[in-house]
């Protein structure tokens, strides 16, 4: 359980993986023409250390876990002419290693057709790429994190989608700074 009680299901366990891919191709089957799997990951809120996992959780497993979930999932869907996406925290873009979730973005693009990081200005720490307020820079951090995805994802033919920010933490985000991102 996270800080606010929701229940996280163990990324390592194979029937999670199956159970999740069951669904995925029920939605193909009904017509949808794209599965995004949003919030895949790790759990990171609370008190990680008394998550319990059927596989001991380190930086190598936990990516291993997600990108064979991926791997499988897109495999599978492939014959069914869906787009398979993920949804990925803005800093993986960024960052050398997995934050203790397991997203690794040049990994995961090798097993989905678009990525699609969440580029908040607002997650951003203070400092990040030389700004002291990150959230007051909506065009040069969405910038800076995508041209980083891209010099991490190489020439892998996957896409980027981002989410951009509309909403309000700290500063304001109404539409001027909304259309800078």
């Amino acid at each position: 359980k996270d800080r606010r009680g929701i229940v996280w299901a163990d990324p390592f366990n194979r029937e999670v993986h199956e159970y999740n891919i069951r669904i995925a191709e029920q939605a193909a089957d009904l017509g949808f023409d794209e599965i995004q799997f949003d919030y895949i990951r790790f759990p990171s809120d609370g008190n990680v250390k008394e998550c319990r996992y059927t596989v001991t959780h380190t930086t190598t497993s936990a990516d291993a876990a997600l990108t064979a979930f991926l791997n499988s999932a897109y495999q599978r869907l492939k014959d069914k002419k869906v787009y398979v996406s993920a949804c990925l925290f803005g800093l993986t873009t960024t960052v050398k290693h997995d934050m203790g979730i397991g997203q690794r973005i040049e990994k995961i693009g090798q097993y989905v057709d678009f990525i699609c990081p969440m580029v908040y200005p607002s997650h951003y720490a203070p400092g990040e790429f030389g700004f002291k307020e990150p959230e007051l820079y909506p065009y040069e951090i969405v910038f800076k994190s995508l041209a980083a995805a891209k010099v991490k994802l190489q020439a892998k033919s996957v896409k980027l989608r981002p989410y951009l920010q509309d909403f309000s933490l700290k500063y304001r985000y109404g539409p001027d700074r909304v259309k800078a991102q």
